[in-house]
Formats: structure tokens, C-alpha cells, sequence
């Protein structure tokens, strides 16, 4: 799969235009592309860069939205949990998740297990048509013994022991909004990354409005264009009243903006994840993944302009310290690999952003004088795929496309681009190719990692290692990722910035500062093919340590008399 980032497939009218490349937007565009509308999507950063990317890497149901009584949406939540995982096969994994029971837990321990149940029921056909390897069992009550053994980083007081349940677990959530991207640009999608819409034309008739291009600018090249369409979709997350902000002068939809922050850090807890709520009414996850923990998140109001968002070393010793009171393995600042953070936007409800809705909304701006445009708001990383569905049936029915018959299309069953079919194994899958397409030059442990990241997609890793067998190289001994990968990033899939890369493309960037070396490994590697002079090399290799979230460049940035702006 090669996502070409070629202007001149910009020179022509699409159906529709999807403005913002996050999860919701790459849905959009593979639900719009697999009906055979012509589809173009475009991103001002990097695909699947923001909130997408900063997410407690779960495929849930939403347990905790049933105290809200939003039992639709936890059912639908857990309906398209299972699709993800028959979709994604390489990229979602049960994962086991303790609830602690204490002397102090509210609800307690009968009012747990009537959650559970009505979890359980709610995901009766969790385990229909799925392979082994999916399946998930109900879930249980286990001692307090039991608790101590699986979750040993709980504290022992108070403990009464603990409920089981499962979920699915996005292993990188980076390669999963690629595998949305791929799977629209292999139905004809045109995408483009790091290309801002700055402002819109359009025509006014009768005091109704119409969108008839966007005007963008390639933030890489720095080259103008001109995209037309005959539907626009607004999918730009925490941006969306500022993209309506360039269209209409009072936007009638406002957002709840709430900050969410996760703590990467050395293992603290073992293989069981724990979801946990403290004495003080807090929650939070401690997630196992990549043989680290990844604890959060946090749910605070963010007041200022998304573009802004970066860690705040208050808040971020905040939950460190809120974690550490319920842990006997604290966290400790040495052991952080890392801060995530991202923004929910959330609908404005007039209530706190813990207890605002996680329900999706789909605007058609019609009634509003601009006929032809739409914007999505709210929704999740689970139930993506359901809503770039609904966002598209709802454009086709409003007959803003007029003239056009979209094909019939189900995602229901479809499998995303480098999966296996849908509902297979993916540890059938796994078996086979390492069996099948090894090569004697690559360790078993890189084969395997090829294969996580990019599914049947890994075979044209293979090939090109076969051409360049010393690509087989590690980029530093003690992280997965190989020198292939970084050409494939380059080439295939429209890594343009160090950041593109070693965050999105590659595992490393995920797992914390991946170090100089490899930085100038990976800078060095991608100047040679995108014609990087020196200067601007060493540009992309000082914006990228500035910028990455470390415990010592958020404590760096947030001075002891510098104004808060997170809140």
C-alpha cells in the first residue's frame, strides 16, 4: 500500500472532503471510499496525531458509562468492541483488567457485580463467530489472595479481593488509525498529511450558503491548493468550532474540551490491568503494555486553543501522587519513559467533564444556512467505525450529493487493510508467516514485531529486506524496530517528519525518548530519500527532543511562576 501524497490528484471535484485526519475522519473516508464516492482527507498535523494517538489504548464498552445509565451506548460500545477485534486481528488483544474490592469501594462489592453482570449481558455474543483468540470470558469474582498474586502493586489493606473482566487492548492505536487510512486510499481515497485548510469558498444563493472548495496549504512544501467538493465534513475534534469559526460567525455548536493525561512508565503491576477507584472517588487504569505501565487518565477542562496542549508538570505529578497513595510500587519520576496527553471533545452538557456524555454527534448544517457541509463531534476510538458508517448513510440520505449513486457497502465484516480476513486468528496468522516467509537474516523476535505492527502488510517489509538485506539491522539494539521500516514509513506511508516516524510509523518513538542515537539514526535515513539539506535535519532532530513529552522537558517547560493554562 503506497499513500502518494501527489498533488495532482488534488485537480479534480470530490464527493466528499473530510477536514481532520484523526480516528473519526479516517473512518469517514473509508466508509465514503468503499461506496465509491470520491473521497479526499486531509490533516493539518500527522494522521491520527492527537486525540487518537493519546488514549488508554483500549477497545471497550464503557463499564463505567453504565452509571450514567447510557446503557445504548454501552451497548453499542461493546457490539463494535467485537467487530473491532475480527477486523484488526493483529492489532487488538483481549486484556484481563482487575477491579480491587475495598472496605471504602463505591459501589461495593454487590453493586460491582451487578455491573458486571449487566456488562456480561450486554456482551452476550461476545464470543460468537470469533476466533480463539479473541474470546473473553465472563467475568468473575476472585479472593483477595488471588487480587494480591495477579495485581501485586495493590495495596494490601482493606483489600476484600476483586472482580475480572475483559476488554480488548489497542496495541498501537498510531497503526491502527493507518490501517483506517490504508483501507480508504486502497478504495481510491486521496489523502493528504500536513495540510492545513485555511479558509473556504463559497457561493451564496438565497441566503443559503454553499461550500464549494477549501483553500489548503502543504505545510511541507509550502505549495497552495484548491480542493472542491460537493459535501464537506468537519471532522477536526478539538478544533471543530474553531474549523466552523472560518465558515460561519457564531458556530450554534460548542464543545467541552477535557484534558486527559497518561503516565508511561517502567512496569509497575505485571501482565493484569487494574481499574481502580480510590477512597477520594477517583478512578483510574494502570494498563500492561509493551512490558511498561500506562497509568491514567486524567479529566480536567481545558480552556485554551488546542493548539497549545502540551503536559503540565503539575498535573502530571498530581495523578503520579494520586496513583502512588493506593500502590506498595509507587511510581517513581526516574521510571517515566513518557506523558501522554490528549483533549476530548466532549458535547457541552452543562455538566462536569467526568460525567459528560461519550455519545457521537452528527451535524448537518443545512438548517443553519450552509447546505452541504457536516461536522462530527464526540464519539471514541471503539465506536469509530460505527460512526464514519452513520456519518456517510446520513450525507447519502440528506441528497446533498446530487447526481450520485454511492455502491452498496458493509464494514460489518470487512477487515481493516493488513489484517487477515475477518474473524480469523491472528495467532494462526502469526504461526504461518513466521513458518513460511522467514528469512534467515532476521531474527525471530524482529519477524515477529513486523508482523504486530503491519499484519499480512509485513510481507512487504520482507521483500524489500530480500533486495537490502542489511535493512534487517535493528536502529538500536535494545528496540525492536529495523532500518526497513523507516524506508517503508517514508515511502509507503507519508512519514514526513521525525515526529511522523519514530511516533507513528515506528514503535520506538512510543516507548519513550527512543535516544540520540536513533534519533540521528532515523533523521539520518529519511534526509536521504526526502532530500533533507543538513540544516534542516538538524532542525527536525532539535524540534523533536524539544518537543517530546519527557519528565524533564514538561518539568522544563512549566517554571514554578508560570501561569497554569490547562485549566
Amino acid at each position: 500500500m503506497n499513500i502518494k501524497r501527489n498533488p495532482s490528484n488534488l485537480n479534480q471535484e470530490f464527493h466528499i472532503v473530510v477536514i481532520g485526519g484523526g480516528i473519526t475522519g479516517l473512518a469517514i473516508a473509508r466508509e465514503a471510499a468503499e461506496r465509491g464516492l470520491k473521497t479526499a482527507i486531509i490533516e493539518k498535523n500527522d494522521f491520527g496525531c492527537a486525540t487518537s494517538a493519546a488514549t488508554s489504548k483500549l477497545i471497550h464498552g464503557g463499564l463505567r458509562y453504565l452509571e450514567n445509565m447510557e446503557f445504548g451506548l454501552v451497548r453499542e460500545s461493546l457490539r463494535e468492541r467485537k467487530i473491532m477485534g475480527n477486523a484488526a486481528a493483529h492489532l487488538v488483544m483481549p486484556l484481563p483488567i482487575i477491579l480491587p474490592v475495598y472496605n471504602f469501594s463505591k459501589p461495593g462489592k454487590f453493586m460491582m457485580r451487578i455491573g458486571l453482570r449487566l456488562y456480561d449481558l450486554l456482551s452476550f455474543d461476545r464470543n460468537f463467530f470469533t476466533p480463539k483468540d479473541k474470546k473473553m470470558p465472563a467475568s468473575r469474582w476472585i479472593s483477595r489472595r488471588k487480587v494480591l498474586e495477579l495485581a501485586p502493586c495493590m495495596k494490601e489493606e482493606g483489600l476484600k479481593g476483586g472482580f475480572v473482566y475483559y476488554d480488548l487492548q489497542s496495541l498501537h492505536p498510531e497503526r491502527l488509525s493507518l490501517a483506517f487510512l490504508k483501507t480508504a486510499v486502497s478504495s481510491g481515497a486521496v489523502a493528504f498529511n500536513h495540510m492545513s485548510a485555511d479558509s473556504f469558498q463559497t457561493s451564496d444563493t438565497n441566503g443559503k450558503k454553499r461550500i464549494l472548495s477549501v483553500h489548503t496549504t502543504d505545510l511541507i512544501t509550502g505549495k497552495k491548493y484548491k480542493i472542491r467538493g460537493q459535501v464537506f465534513v468537519n471532522c477536526t475534534g478539538p478544533w471543530l468550532d474553531y474549523t466552523l469559526g472560518r465558515v460561519m460567525e457564531t458556530p450554534a455548536q460548542t464543545l467541552q474540551r477535557s484534558q486527559g493525561i497518561h503516565i508511561l512508565s517502567k512496569d509497575i503491576c505485571g501482565k493484569y490491568a487494574v481499574l481502580h477507584r480510590n477512597e477520594a472517588g477517583r478512578h483510574f487504569f494502570i494498563l500492561p503494555w509493551m512490558n511498561l505501565s500506562l497509568t491514567g487518565p486524567t479529566d480536567t477542562p481545558f480552556a485554551d486553543h488546542p493548539d497549545t496542549l502540551y503536559p503540565g508538570y503539575k498535573d502530571s505529578s498530581d495523578l503520579i501522587h494520586t496513583v502512588n497513595q493506593s500502590l506498595t510500587n509507587p511510581i517513581k519520576t526516574s521510571g517515566v519513559k513518557s506523558i501522554l496527553i490528549g483533549l476530548r471533545p466532549l458535547i457541552s452538557s452543562g455538566t462536569s467533564t467526568y460525567k459528560a456524555s461519550r455519545k457521537s454527534e452528527i451535524y448537518n448544517h443545512a438548517a443553519e444556512g450552509f447546505p452541504g457541509l457536516f461536522s462530527v463531534a464526540g464519539g471514541k476510538l471503539t465506536t469509530s467505525r460505527d460512526l464514519g458508517e452513520q456519518t456517510v448513510k446520513k450525507i447519502i440520505r440528506s441528497g446533498e450529493l446530487k447526481g450520485i449513486a454511492a455502491k452498496k457497502s458493509s464494514s460489518l465484516k470487512s477487515p481493516l487493510f493488513g489484517s487477515i480476513c475477518y474473524g480469523d486468528s491472528h495467532e494462526e496468522y502469526e504461526a504461518k508467516a513466521l513458518r513460511d516467509y522467514a528469512l534467515t537474516f532476521l531474527p525471530e523476535d524482529s519477524h515477529r514485531h513486523l508482523i504486530r505492527l503491519y499484519g499480512t502488510e509485513h510481507r512487504e517489509i520482507l521483500h524489500l529486506l530480500k533486495d537490502k538485506p542489511q535493512l534487517a539491522e535493528q536502529i538500536v539494539p535494545e528496540l525492536p524496530d529495523i532500518l526497513a521500516q523507516v524506508y517503508y514509513g517514508v515511502t509507503h506511508e507519508s512519514a514526513r517528519t521525525l515526529e511522523d516516524m519514530l511516533n507513528r510509523r515506528l514503535a520506538m518513538g512510543t516507548l519513550g525518548y527512543p535516544g540520540d542515537k536513533a534519533v540521528q539514526k532515523v533523521s539520518g535515513i529519511m534526509a536521504k530519500i526526502l532530500k533533507w539539506t543538513p540544516a534542516a535535519a538538524r532542525k527536525e532532530i532539535s524540534a523533536y527532543k524539544k518537543d517530546y513529552p519527557s519528565i524533564e522537558n514538561v518539568k522544563q517547560r512549566e517554571s514554578p511562576g508560570k501561569k497554569k493554562k490547562s485549566s
